[in-house]
């Protein structure tokens, strides 16, 4: 019997790895309403933002919030985002509200009903949807009297989107769904110390597997040992054949992934003149 030869190949394609969820809570680095009774006024520095629609029909309020996604890792993958509000003042009861992404630019200190930046209008009193926000809400819940949560995977996939494009971060606005008449609320603003909004975002980061190093090959008897140095957090599954370049894989074991480095040691019988072994992810 001619002892085994050990060839070890390592496949990653579609390996999907993670180190482990993170979890962060941000709060708005800029937010501040849109009146439209008061077009050209700024709200940028209150303490809470009126949203929504008066009972009389005027005005409509909407509310801006932005946060600062920098401190996430560039290759972060975004398990869930969760929007974090306080409802100050609750004239109308329970209202659904939307969240929509913003499209353009705003400045905290200048956007006002009738424009974004200094001199530069939105595309429609308050923004226009399509052109200044997403038509399509990214999440949308009920505000009622105290903490009110927006969570979707509409919200995790636009903190997605600015993780990949921070340049289009912009924000998302804040309106009653429909904008009907009797809908009107106030949250706390970032300048509310003790009901400022807050963005929990959940992230995992991707592990690139290494590639698994064959060694120790010994032929005892019967039995055929190697070992290789296991990653943490990376299963793997390893399989043989009796020829090089032809037959099926057959299984041998599956490896779970370890919670640290180690090193697994495999012993195999042998069964035939000749035997290859391989070492992938799953």
């Amino acid at each position: 019997m001619r002892i085994p030869f050990l060839l070890g190949i390592t496949v990653l394609a579609g390996a999907v790895l993670s180190a482990g969820a993170t979890t962060i809570n941000l709060t708005p680095v800029a937010d501040t309403g849109l009146r439209s009774n008061s077009p050209d006024s700024n709200s940028g520095t209150a303490t809470s933002l009126p949203i929504g629609v008066s009972k009389n029909g005027s005005p409509v309020n909407r509310a801006l919030l932005e946060f600062d996604l920098s401190g996430l890792p560039a290759n972060a993958v975004i398990n869930s985002a969760t929007l974090n509000v306080s409802v100050t003042k609750d004239p109308s009861g329970s209202v659904n509200y939307d969240l929509n992404r913003m499209l353009t630019a705003w400045d905290e200190s200048l956007a006002t009903w009738n424009n974004r930046l200094d001199g530069v209008a939105w595309s429609g009193g308050g923004g226009s949807a399509g052109t200044d926000f997403s038509a399509s809400a990214s999440a949308t819940t009920s505000l009622s009297s105290g903490p009110c949560a927006f969570s979707s995977t509409g919200l995790a996939a636009d903190v997605q989107f600015w993780v990949s494009h921070p340049e289009m971060n912009y924000g998302w606005v804040l309106l009653a769904t429909g904008e009907p008449a009797g809908s009107g609320e106030q949250i706390g603003s970032r300048e509310d110390p003790d009901n400022t909004p807050t963005l929990t975002v959940d992230y995992s980061v991707p592990v690139t597997p290494n590639a698994p190093l064959l060694a120790g090959p010994m032929l005892l008897g019967n039995l055929f040992h190697f070992s290789f140095a296991a990653q943490a957090g990376v299963a793997y599954v390893v399989e043989y054949r009796h020829a090089l370049n032809t037959g099926t894989w057959n299984l041998l074991t599956n490896i779970p992934a370890p919670g640290a480095d180690t090193v697994i040691s495999i012993t195999n019988q042998i069964s035939a003149p000749a035997s290859f072994y391989r070492v992938h992810t799953p």
